[in-house]
């Protein structure tokens, strides 16, 4: 009896090689913005960031329970917040401040989504007809929270 070797990884391999490729995008990002600071530095950190986001939702796209456009359009939207959070920080110095410490959430909200269990019912429905438009909505506010929420700390400061 022949065995055929899987296509694709198993569910816990592709855990662990997404949280490898989450953690060295992560520590990427923040070595290349250490002292001293250049723009340069801050755009190739938010495009190593953008990547890692991608290569977790490549990974986890197949064992995701929610729709897979939905997977998908999270993953771009939070790879567009760290791609415009440079722009949203105003300077390399701001954006080393308020949003590099942030950037870790982008690449691991859509590693928690896509191993989360199925469900029915309830606010974490992966089944529902609102399912997908929920995820997608929920990384367009929590990242917009995520960029802004150093703004609103300044502001509040003031």
């Amino acid at each position: 009896m022949e065995h055929a070797a899987p296509s694709s990884p198993p569910r816990s391999a592709r855990l662990w090689i997404s949280l490898g490729i989450f953690a060295i995008g992560t520590f990427m990002s923040a070595i290349l913005t250490r002292q001293p600071i250049r723009e340069a530095a801050v755009t190739l950190a938010c495009l190593i960031g953008a990547v890692s986001v991608f290569g977790v939702a490549m990974l986890m796209a197949p064992v995701t329970p929610y729709p897979r456009w939905a997977h998908w359009a999270a993953g771009a939207v939070l790879a567009g917040w760290i791609l415009v959070s440079p722009l949203v920080a105003g300077d390399p110095h701001t954006w080393r401040a308020d949003i590099r410490p942030v950037l870790w959430f982008m690449p691991w909200y859509v590693l928690t989504f896509a191993t989360m269990p199925a469900r029915l019912n309830g606010a974490c429905a992966t089944e529902s007809r609102r399912a997908g438009w929920m995820m997608v909505a929920v990384s367009v506010v929590m990242g917009g929270v995520l960029m802004f929420a150093g703004r609103v700390a300044q502001l509040l400061r003031a």
